[in-house]
């Protein structure tokens, strides 16, 4: 009877062991889920408390931010959540901090544009491609440089989703901009054989127009800023990546500034100084100051980070943006904040800060 008691205590006593086996590996995985939902403690960006005041994002991997016109929205793509793990489009309210889902595709979601009237949202997604273009019929859209990408129009009001471009291949760089006399419009870029073309069309049907196609050119990033006419984009090389600035006056030719140590410059945005957002005296006949804001890459291999260029002088200062890569960059329409998107690692996070300019040493370009 003893030794049928000692057998029956073990066989408890390994059951109990199991069990608590089994409820500590129910507790990692809840914890590995509490990680994946944007846990503070988790992420190596939270080592600086101060910068991290300024997140607006925590849950998932979040990306291509942009602010809507009103000032009081920012769209972005998020990634790897609870609910999906690919790219999706979200918006979230400066002012309650909450936030909404407005795409479910089966694709990416990788670049975002927003209209003057914030009543419709431009996207790209892979989502068509990926259906009516399989790796394995098309191998050779796999040597492209860019992905194979369309471009897309929601109205998140009522909800209406529609497909505003339908071209093998790769659309994307959406950008909603005013000119004058021409009002608002969205511009792209389309990959045509082994170059970008950028094409124009307006924002009430898509009608598409090439505006610039050079061969061996990239062209993309076009943005303007209506109070003066400027206008700027980026002629990207398309076999070293090397990258150049053109800029244009209204009325004027478009002016090259030289910017020979950057590579692939994505998320240009003009700005300008207060003399130029109309504050200075209607006597003033200097010339108002105009800068770019940028990210881009001084090796091809290497990081890429924001940089402010003072387009008078042709120099240009980093922007201290928080230790790792700037991925997204973008400028409200006061011109008075900055909204970025800094990547450690596999973590990329939304961020909101006022932005003020560089008092650093501005390097010849």
């Amino acid at each position: 009877m003893r030794a049928h008691d000692v057998l029956q205590g073990a066989l408890i006593l390994l059951a109990l062991l199991a069990a608590t086996s089994c409820q500590t590996a129910a507790k990692k995985d809840d914890g590995w889920k509490e990680a994946q939902a944007g846990q503070p403690k988790t992420s190596p960006l939270h080592t600086d408390p101060e910068l991290w005041r300024k997140a607006l994002t925590q849950a998932g991997q979040n990306e291509a931010a942009v602010f809507g016109p009103s000032g009081q929205k920012v769209y972005f793509t998020s990634r790897d959540r609870l609910s999906h793990r690919q790219r999706q489009l979200y918006v979230i309210d400066l002012d309650t901090r909450n936030e909404r889902r407005l795409t479910f595709q089966d694709g990416e979601v990788l670049e975002v544009a927003v209209t003057p009237d914030e009543g419709s949202v431009f996207y790209t997604s892979t989502t068509d491609e990926i259906k009516e273009r399989p790796a394995l019929l098309y191998p050779n859209a796999r040597g492209s440089a860019w992905p194979g990408t369309e471009v897309y129009r929601i109205r998140p009001d009522d909800e209406l989703h529609e497909r505003w471009t339908d071209n093998p291949g790769f659309d994307g760089f959406p950008q909603v901009s005013t000119e004058p006399g021409r009002g608002p419009a969205i511009t792209i870029s389309r990959e045509v054989e082994s170059r970008l073309v950028l094409l124009r069309s307006p924002l009430k049907a898509p009608a598409f127009e090439p505006i610039l196609d050079r061969m061996g050119v990239y062209a993309h990033s076009f943005t303007s800023l209506d109070r003066r006419g400027w206008r700027a984009w980026v002629e990207e090389n398309n076999k070293s990546r090397g990258s150049k600035i053109m800029l244009a006056r209204r009325g004027g030719k478009a002016v090259e500034l030289a910017t020979t140590g950057f590579f692939e410059i994505r998320a240009l945005r003009l700005w300008a100084a207060q003399e130029e957002r109309g504050l200075s005296s209607a006597k003033e006949k200097t010339e108002p100051e105009t800068h770019l804001i940028l990210t881009a890459k001084t090796k091809l291999d290497g990081p890429r980070q924001a940089y402010w260029v003072d387009v008078a002088n042709n120099c240009a200062s980093p922007l201290d943006l928080g230790p790792g890569e700037i991925t997204s960059l973008d400028i409200s329409q006061d011109q008075r904040r900055i909204l970025w998107t800094l990547a450690q690692g596999s973590n990329a996070q939304v961020f909101l800060d006022d932005l003020t300019r560089p008092e650093g040493l501005c390097a010849p370009l």
